[in-house]
């Protein structure tokens, strides 16, 4: 069978991503991420960036593995594929060593915080309620149903909020959206809105 120069890319692609035999360092690991794609709906997902991360897992110290789930998890777009086993992950480790996925200033800004955090999350129904993704601004979070990315049709928009104990979230200010991260299950719901309908922008 010819090759195609597309072929040719992929294969390329395929071979440099190929986890190296025994440990792995954070170098390494952030190189095989920065190879990978966010794994948004229009990317393949067996090259997806959270998918690399959680096959690194077995490969390298805790720390380390914290540290390079920080570094990826602003250029991830699916971490709902991968919710169940990230959870267990979570579950698995000690704020300690999940604070290694924070960069100092985030630390310090979650230290300056009360014990227990109201959260708040911009969703759709039934649909993906349970997520990782939170924000300490009930503004910012009843944004994101109607950003284009995250956006589904015909589904009912909702704004969560939530209480949730500092010592289970991590604290992501890199970006504008003061996030929140902890899996849904540490978080106690509190109240449930509905959001009014908004022309897609």
């Amino acid at each position: 069978m010819e090759t195609t120069p597309l072929l040719l890319r992929q294969q390329v692609r395929h071979a440099q991503m190929t986890i190296p035999p025994g440990a792995v360092s954070l170098r390494k690991a952030r190189d095989l991420c920065d190879l990978c794609n966010s794994g948004s709906a229009f990317d393949d997902p067996k090259f997806s960036r959270m998918r690399m991360v959680l096959r690194l897992h077995s490969r390298m110290g805790a720390g380390d593995w914290w540290a390079l789930l920080g570094y990826a998890w602003s250029m991830c777009d699916d971490v709902a594929t991968h919710r169940a086993k990230l959870t267990r992950i979570w579950s698995a480790s000690s704020p300690e060593v999940r604070h290694r996925a924070m960069t100092t200033r985030n630390r310090r800004a979650l230290d300056r915080l009360p014990d227990v955090l109201t959260v708040y999350r911009g969703c759709y129904g039934y649909l993906n309620e349970k997520g990782f993704s939170w924000s300490l601004s009930d503004d910012i979070a009843r944004t994101f149903p109607f950003l284009i990315r995250y956006r589904i049709d015909d589904a009912v928009p909702l704004l969560l909020t939530g209480t949730v104990r500092k010592s289970d979230v991590l604290l992501h200010l890199d970006r504008s959206e003061r996030e929140v991260i902890a899996p849904s299950s540490r978080v106690k719901i509190a109240g449930r809105e509905v959001l009014p309908n908004r022309p897609q922008s």
